[in-house]
């Protein structure tokens, strides 16, 4: 029997929660919002801590360490690199940093963040698109870090490609993107059913809400589409989003990143992260096991 309903697959999480535009997004007009409201928060709290555990795992693994002793160095590229923090920390570690953002508001709060920091010279600043930025670069990326950054590129195929080609073989990627499995069971148990089925969730114009966000097997099957492999991932902010007293997220802050910590790389609660943290490799390294 036909019917006038919309296909099933019209009513997956990204394709609802996605804008209907067709464009990049550029932060030069939340610029000072989005630090305050992504890093100056308990999410932004936990996002950094889950985050800089995975990277400090891999920074001792073989992977990093083998790559340090024959180089002395990472060169670690960051593709969208926010408010600079990740990046100054790379540089205070000795390593070469090249720092890429397609907002000018997002690179001059970096570069007086670096210059505060006493790296200002370590780091190798560019105000350009992360597609271009492989035209830039005198050496491929033994570190290549894309967070958060994803979800707001209207071709994210294309841009994962991009990202491949700057990638040293023995490299490896840290991505994280926003969750839009997460997004979307958030919204239901926020009571928005008659949205979430009639593919109608409002859009708040000038919002830090993601553009085009996507699911965790769209992102799997890109990435091995573009070379890439998978070794770890990570849910981030597993709990944080949904808890029924908010509050709690400030009073037994300790408690809640501690569970966060336990359970952020465990299945089924990856999927739960409003962002999901993955580490990738090209096909082409092959000195180690594939997970």
């Amino acid at each position: 029997m036909q019917s006038n309903d919309k296909e099933l697959s019209d009513f997956s999480a990204p394709s609802i929660l996605s804008a209907s535009t067709d464009y990049d997004r550029n932060f030069d007009d939340l610029a000072h919002r989005f630090c305050k409201n992504i890093y100056g928060t308990t999410k932004g709290a936990i996002r950094q801590s889950i985050v800089n555990e995975d990277l400090s795992l891999w920074y001792d693994s073989d992977r990093a360490q083998n790559i340090i002793e024959k180089k002395g160095y990472l060169h670690v590229v960051e593709a969208g690199g926010g408010d600079g923090r990740n990046a100054i920390n790379w540089a205070l570690m000795g390593h070469k940093v090249t720092f890429c953002d397609i907002s000018h508001e997002m690179i001059k709060i970096a570069e007086q963040k670096a210059q505060e920091a006493g790296v200002g010279d370590k780091i190798d600043f560019l105000h350009l698109e992360a597609q271009s930025i492989g035209h830039h670069l005198s050496e491929k990326a033994d570190l290549l870090v894309c967070h958060a950054v994803l979800e707001w590129i209207a071709k994210p195929a294309p841009f994962i490609e991009s990202l491949y080609d700057i990638l040293s073989d023995d490299g490896s990627m840290s991505l994280m993107f926003y969750n839009a499995d997460a997004a979307f069971f958030r919204n239901a148990i926020m009571g928005n059913f008659k949205a979430l089925l009639k593919g109608e969730v409002k859009r708040v114009e000038h919002s830090l809400v993601p553009l085009y966000p996507l699911s965790l097997s769209q992102v799997e099957k890109m990435l091995d589409e573009s070379g890439f492999d998978i070794f770890h991932k990570t849910g981030v902010r597993v709990f944080h989003d949904y808890l029924h007293f908010p509050k709690q997220r400030e009073t037994e802050f300790e408690a809640l990143l501690a569970l966060e910590r336990r359970y952020c790389r465990e299945i089924p609660y990856v999927q739960l992260g409003r962002y999901i943290h993955l580490m990738a490799e090209s096909k082409k390294n092959k000195s180690y096991s594939k997970k």
